[in-house]
């Protein structure tokens, strides 16, 4: 039996893609946090993303802390990470990695916005300018003050 050229070159891409999720940084989460919020995503994507970005994505190992009583937290995250079809994080597929806001800027989509929420983001330099915008745009709430003062002190 043989396989169609087509066939090849479409399994040949899948081998390629990586298997292991590399963490994008902390901070991209906790700036689109109000967004996620709005897109009522997983409570287990909301409590990684919290905790997460608690440890402040510090080179902390996260096998080292634990997500619930059976699951660290590296563990939870690949296990979650790994059902993402393949083919929608090869960067031909790309368009289904955005939307655009009411202003018509570029935005993660909802299904990005849940990967940034579990510490992945298949375009880091991307979402890296999109969270400088919506951070120039914001001005930060309660919350944010709270927590930077708390991390001056420590």
């Amino acid at each position: 039996m043989r396989l169609s050229n087509a066939r090849l070159r479409e399994l040949e891409r899948d081998i390629q893609l990586e298997v292991n999720f590399p963490k994008c940084p902390e901070d991209y989460g906790f700036v689109l946090r109000h967004i996620a919020g709005k897109l009522h995503l997983s409570s287990d994507s909301q409590k990684f993303r919290k905790v997460y970005w608690d440890i402040h994505g510090r080179l902390i190992d996260l096998t080292r802390i634990m997500f619930d009583e059976h699951t660290d937290m590296a563990r939870k995250r690949q296990l979650v990470l790994q059902r993402i079809p393949r083919k929608k994080l090869h960067p031909e597929n790309s368009h289904l990695w955005w939307d655009e806001d009411e202003h018509g800027d570029k935005m993660p989509s909802r299904d990005h916005i849940e990967w940034i929420c579990w510490g992945f983001t298949p375009d880091v330099e991307e979402v890296g300018r999109i969270c400088q915008r919506i951070a120039r745009q914001q001005p930060p709430d309660t919350e944010t003050v709270r927590l930077y003062r708390a991390q001056a002190l420590l």
